[in-house]
């Protein structure tokens, strides 16, 4: 028992730091990505070191007092299944060494085109999740009433009905107490469950076709209902924003200009933002000429107005010049009869309809005013696969006009997380490079292990990409935990073979390059079921995620298939390129030196 503890201590420390040096810098990653990696870095510490402790004194412990009083002799022979996979790899070991520079030239290129598939994988924050809910946000950009609003709810409900397992509509103004987005009585916010995927996505386009015939002034927004996980670490940015402000004027861009400017932009893939979203309004004049002829207050024509139209809009009327848009909750032809059939008392006692005191106009302005740091800005959100690929036609199109454009959103904050990981990932390298180098007492070694790590990375891109998933905060994590079980085995392998040869050299009767195949082949031998056993089963019980359902499934399949490709080429870099590598790289000058 002393024995074997001592024979791998060294090692086992220098895998925990190893492992260590790869997971702790990732928690200086910003936003989710360094939170999810802080809580890893604290459980795999933690368990690493229990884990020592458990290998060095409680394992021995338990081996001596169950086998010590055995009288059960070993004789070193193995299992049936065990010798069929034994003599599977020394069919393998005989072809790899049997050619040897044509399988390191194999390893060699597997290296830049497993990498080279990063560029067909897409890259987000976090992976997709399948939600068979879908929400519908509708602004129908016309003066209706709530009764109207509801009418239109159900009338789009009902274009559907039947086809989907549930519906809830909130119509008109939302007054919820936690509730802070855009309130506006011809606003609706629809949800709906559906039975499967395929149902949600052909009758999500039945109701926007529905709203784009019968609707075509609506504006609306479909996406997928959040669910708890959304809401805690969902941002709030679109995907790509082009944003520009009018340098000369400071203020938005008027309507009659944008719209030909609009049909000019370099690609056509994209949505109005919010501050070019358009409504519909009336303007009224009060004719104060007449209001003084009549001798009728202007108080009283307000007064009559916010009774017939509603007073959350209304705030004030032309007065001497002064213009206020209001709000109408009724339909055109309505608004009119009211003004014709409403009268209004004057100063005689005499009556008169509100038509002969009040001028009105149709008109349509931009809904909302968006602004940042910098002042106020318009925007379109660019929908486009590349939306990076014409920033420099974005900039063109408004130098052009004289507009300051700048570009914001997710993507961005996607990319600078991506940087941030390849950058923090290389200190990670480092640290592990320098720390097998006092391990091995070698700078040659550990380069051993370090081109284990793009081989395992390859495996994974392999699977990620085959499994039509992208690279996220998901992915990325079980690439750690895929590299830190690659890096463990390699160490373990280089020290037996370290320790072997060592033991190997000391015999006169074998010279040192018979001592060094002699110490890879009987490590490969010795280290094969280890590494088998420790990618077998961390394979096996990932693969039933890959199967299941739900939130938590959908988030942690990217890990899962990162781990199992990486796993899968790592395994065979174990067992081959490492003891290949070993033997190119150990010199024959320090063989005849040895």
């Amino acid at each position: 028992c002393v024995s074997g503890v001592n024979e791998v201590m060294s090692a086992l420390v220098s895998s925990v730091l190893t492992t260590l040096s790869v997971f702790v810098p990732l928690v200086f990653l910003s936003g989710i990505s360094g939170a999810l990696f802080f809580d890893q870095a604290v459980a795999v510490a933690a368990i690493l070191s229990v884990s020592l402790a458990v290998a060095f004194i409680l394992l021995p412990m338990l081996y001596f007092l169950f086998f010590s009083k055995s009288k059960k002799q070993e004789d070193g022979s193995e299992g049936t299944f065990f010798s069929k996979i034994l003599d599977l790899y020394e069919k393998g070991y005989r072809a790899v060494f049997g050619n040897r520079k044509i399988a390191l030239s194999f390893f060699a290129l597997l290296i830049p085109l497993g990498l080279g598939l990063s560029y067909f994988l897409d890259s987000e924050g976090l992976p997709k999740i399948e939600k068979l809910d879908a929400t519908l946000e509708i602004d129908w950009n016309e003066p209706i009433s709530a009764i109207e609003n509801r009418d239109r709810v159900i009338a789009l409900m009902n274009a559907i009905k039947g086809r989907y397992e549930k519906a809830e509509a909130d119509v008109g103004v939302r007054q919820f107490l936690l509730f802070d987005g855009e309130n506006s009585i011809q606003q609706s916010l629809l949800y709906f469950l559906f039975n499967s995927l395929e149902d949600k996505y052909s009758m999500t386009q039945d109701l926007v076709d529905f709203l784009v015939k019968n609707y075509p002034e609506a504006n609306f927004k479909l996406g997928d209902a959040p669910n708890a996980f959304d809401q805690l670490f969902s941002s709030t940015l679109p995907y790509y924003e082009v944003r520009w402000k009018d340098l000369t004027s400071k203020e938005p861009v008027p309507e009659e200009k944008m719209d030909p400017w609009l049909s000019q932009f370099p690609v056509s893939d994209w949505e109005r933002g919010p501050g070019l979203q358009k409504e519909a309004s009336v303007v009224f004049t009060l004719r104060a000429d007449r209001l003084a002829t009549y001798g009728i207050a202007v108080d009283q024509v307000q007064e009559q107005l916010s009774r017939l139209f509603g007073t959350y809009t209304i705030t004030d009327i032309r007065r001497f010049g002064e213009i206020t848009p209001i709000r109408l909750k009724e339909s055109e032809a309505r608004f009119e009869d009211l003004l014709r059939t409403t009268q209004l008392a004057a100063s005689d006692s005499a009556f008169y309809t509100l038509g002969e005191f009040v001028d009105y106009r149709y008109e349509d302005h931009y809904k909302y005013v968006t602004a940042d740091k910098g002042g106020t800005y318009q925007s379109v959100l660019v929908t486009s696969p590349e939306p990076d690929n014409h920033n420099s036609d974005y900039i063109r199109w408004g130098a052009e006009r004289n507009l300051g454009v700048t570009m914001v959103g997710q993507y961005f904050k996607d990319q600078e997380n991506i940087q941030q990981l390849i950058g923090i990932l290389l200190i990670s390298v480092l640290l592990l490079y320098f720390i097998l180098a006092a391990q091995f007492e070698s700078f040659i070694q550990p380069l051993i292990v370090v081109l284990t790590l793009p081989l395992g990375i390859a495996g994974a891109f392999l699977v990620i990409l085959l499994a039509g998933a992208s690279l996220n905060v998901m992915s990325a994590i079980g690439l750690v935990v895929m590299l830190g079980i690659m890096v463990n085995d390699a160490i373990l392998k280089i020290d037996t073979i370290n320790r072997l040869r060592k033991e190997y050299v000391e015999s006169p009767e074998v010279s040192a390059l018979e001592a060094l195949e002699m110490a890879i082949h009987r490590a490969g031998q010795i280290r094969l079921k280890p590494i088998l056993m420790t990618s077998i089963t961390t394979i096996l019980a990932l693969i039933p995620i890959i199967f299941s359902s739900g939130l938590g499934a959908d988030l942690q399949r990217p890990l899962v298939y990162s781990v199992i490709g990486g796993l899968t080429i790592g395994t065979l870099t174990a067992l081959y390129f490492v003891p290949l590598a070993y033997w190119f790289f150990v010199s024959k000058k320090k063989l005849k030196e040895a």
